[in-house]
């Protein structure tokens, strides 16, 4: 059998202690096992031929093989071994070689870790320098997945591996902002088969303030309040009805008016945008006064609130007539 101390940054197999009668794989330095000696000086062609395979493993690594980053990077190694012998590895490539090495510890029980050890070190460093650290894509996404997974009272959360996250994290502005919020209809809604999504904005920082939907569901119908006390619309949006008249919004005075989105950047004053037509799709339905149903619900969370599912209102429904059966 062959003991492979060394072998992951191409160092060449021993032949390892074990017997017939005994295995002794589980020790990481068996005594029968004599210490590496040094090999002195490789020569150059050999050096050259376990260098470019190195090289080439990393950029496989990074998907970039064969990019011209990768040639490029080969030809300055050539010229380095070419010129004093050796080369020396970027801290990138380092970092690569010393978790693949561990990586391919056989007899390491905690090899397992051998992914963290770099990006804990860097998490570390970013909250003592400035007391917080920013989740890369891809954690950011297993966050969100998991924190639906664990929402115990969510029934729809069977669901939580499906969950498309939108990364908007780098949003400057308000254009931006209600750019991502129709993509983001316009991807769950999906015309009518709906599809879970979330999109994360930046998060809150001291001294700044926040990015800040007005409207406690992205899609609302207007609620006008009557002289004589009644409502006409949703009763439940009489008091964003009036923040946005107040804003500049000319109200319809229908039942059925879609309330425009109220957005707030730190850097800027509350701005209504209008959702275009042909984002929204509505579903109308029997019931005894003629109400129309929702699709698609949406889950806002404002800074002072907590979380709250709200059913989106009809307008983002497809026109599709439903008649109660005779």
């Amino acid at each position: 059998m062959v003991w492979g101390f060394g072998a992951g940054l191409g160092g060449e197999g021993k032949e390892g202690p074990c017997s017939a009668q005994r295995c002794l794989g589980s020790l990481v330095l068996p005594r029968p096992l004599p210490a590496p000696t040094p090999e002195g000086t490789r020569p150059p062609e050999e050096l050259l031929g376990l260098a470019r395979d190195f090289i080439t493993q990393y950029y496989v690594s990074l998907r970039r093989e064969n990019s011209p980053a990768h040639t490029q990077r080969l030809r300055e190694v050539a010229a380095d071994i070419a010129g004093s012998g050796w080369y020396r590895l970027r801290e990138p490539e380092l970092t690569f070689g010393a978790k693949q090495a561990w990586r391919n510890a056989a007899r390491c029980v905690g090899r397992i870790q051998w992914n963290k050890l770099q990006r804990l070190r860097e998490v570390a460093a970013d909250i003592a320098g400035s007391g917080w650290y920013r989740l890369r894509e891809p954690e950011l996404t297993f966050g969100a997945k998991q924190a639906w997974r664990n929402a115990a009272r969510c029934v729809g959360r069977i669901q939580w591996n499906k969950l498309q996250v939108f990364d908007a994290r780098d949003c400057a502005g308000l254009g931006e902002m209600f750019s991502l919020l129709c993509s983001h209809i316009q991807f769950a809604t999906n015309r009518g088969n709906i599809r879970s999504a979330i999109t994360i904005f930046p998060p809150r920082a001291p001294g700044r303030g926040d990015f800040r939907i007005w409207n406690p569901q992205l899609i609302r119908y207007a609620g006008y309040r009557q002289p004589d006390g009644s409502v006409r619309g949703d009763p439940a949006n009489v008091d964003i009805t009036e923040l946005c008249i107040q804003h500049g919004w000319t109200p319809g005075g229908g039942r059925f008016d879609v309330l425009p989105l109220l957005l707030q950047s730190p850097e800027e004053s509350p701005e209504l945008f209008p959702l275009p037509p042909e984002l929204l799709c509505i579903q109308h339905g029997w019931t005894p006064g003629g109400g129309r149903f929702d699709v698609l619900p949406l889950l806002l969370q404002s800074p002072e609130e907590s979380p709250e599912l709200f059913p989106l209102p009809p307008e983002l429904v497809l026109e599709v007539p439903l008649h109660h059966p005779t």
